[in-house]
């Protein structure tokens, strides 16, 4: 009985992969966020016939979402739980 700190028991430890714990991403952002991104510019391009407002402005979208994912992959899962549980109503 060692007691060191890096010790542990014999089948305790599982060697676990990147890709199982990393956030799943399309092009470098968030699935939903990159399907949500899509879906607004195939709307403005195809449905409201402006193309040339709406694939820059989609260009522009995932820029921003692909630099903020790229400091912190986890900021759009925490941006969302924070919108749904305010810390004022933490008693």
């Amino acid at each position: 009985m060692g007691g060191g700190a890096d010790e542990s028991p014999e089948g305790y430890c599982v060697e676990l992969h990147t890709q199982v714990s990393a956030p799943i991403t399309i092009g470098g952002v968030p699935r939903q966020w990159a399907i949500m991104i899509g879906t607004s510019v195939l709307v403005v391009s195809l449905g409201l016939k402006m193309p040339y407002v709406g694939v820059p402005m989609g260009m522009a979208f995932w820029a921003v979402a692909y630099a903020i994912t790229k400091d912190d992959p986890y900021f759009f899962e925490v941006a969302k739980r924070h919108l749904y549980h305010p810390p004022h109503l933490e008693g």
